[in-house]
């Protein structure tokens, strides 16, 4: 039996998550329905008068509609899965150029290789140790809380985090390192409890998460847990991991620094 209402086209997005499978036909406009409908059931009141008039000649949102309802209220009325269908279709929407800075990526995923092999401090396949060194890249979004759509000089940050963890896992297979990605794709969704599960799980010696932020400085930024904390009832890190954090950190950062320089 199917949930569809009447004139609703993409009833699936409100009963299963996306894939890339899913709209690799899909054209611009396509996307850009679709986008519009998941929005017209948190009852988005639309700007424009051409899309708003289309979906008034649907009962199910005249229902719903609520006068002067932003987005972002419209999405606190969406469950998690639709939001997370909203966010996944929000960047399969947006173009994406990649060619133009390959080789400045490239330049990248090298330095990322080069600092990693510096500040770990050790043979990554090392015989004294028994164990190959385990790097986990997490490619930055989409997750719960950014699809990473932010377009700068005509770039995704999504495909430049994506872009940047190819090359490095290149660099460091090459430098004889274990490498576990959490994602297979771009575009796949991973929430940020799955991503950090994934390093653990790998027993990762380094959990490495990419991120392009938008900023009018230039240089780089490391982030590391420093302090604990409570978040969906789950409380850590422990003081291990912020001790061995804070050291890696130290040390990818006096590393990297000295390369950017070279």
């Amino acid at each position: 039996m199917s949930l569809a209402r009447p004139g609703e086209m993409f009833s699936e997005t409100r009963t299963r998550r996306l894939t890339a499978a899913d709209v690799g036909g899909w054209d611009a406009d396509k996307l850009r329905y679709g986008i519009n409908e998941i929005y017209a059931r948190g009852g988005y009141d639309f700007a424009t008068p051409e899309i708003k008039d289309i979906f008034m000649r649907l009962p199910w949102y005249r229902d719903r509609v609520v006068i002067g309802r932003s987005q972002d209220e419209a999405a606190r009325h969406l469950s998690p899965l639709e939001n997370a269908n909203l966010e996944f279709l929000h960047v399969s929407a947006k173009p994406v150029y990649v060619r133009p800075i390959k080789l400045h990526l490239a330049a990248i995923g090298f330095l990322f290789g080069a600092t990693i092999a510096q500040s770990l401090d050790a043979d990554p396949a090392s015989e004294k140790s028994g164990k190959q060194c385990c790097v986990c890249i997490d490619p930055g979004h989409p997750s719960e809380n950014n699809d990473g759509g932010a377009v700068t000089n005509g770039l995704r940050e999504v495909t430049m985090n994506w872009e940047v963890a190819l090359l490095l896992c290149d660099e460091l297979e090459k430098d004889g390192m274990k490498v576990v990605m959490t994602k297979k794709s771009e575009g796949e969704f991973i929430t940020n409890k799955d991503r950090a599960a994934i390093a653990n799980e790998s027993d990762a010696d380094l959990f490495l998460r990419l991120h392009a932020d938008a900023g009018k400085s230039t240089g780089f930024t490391i982030y590391y847990p420093r302090k604990e904390g409570t978040v969906h009832g789950v409380t850590g890190p422990s003081k291990d991991v912020q001790q061995s954090s804070a050291a890696a950190a130290n040390r990818f950062h006096t590393a990297f620094a000295a390369a950017l320089e070279q």
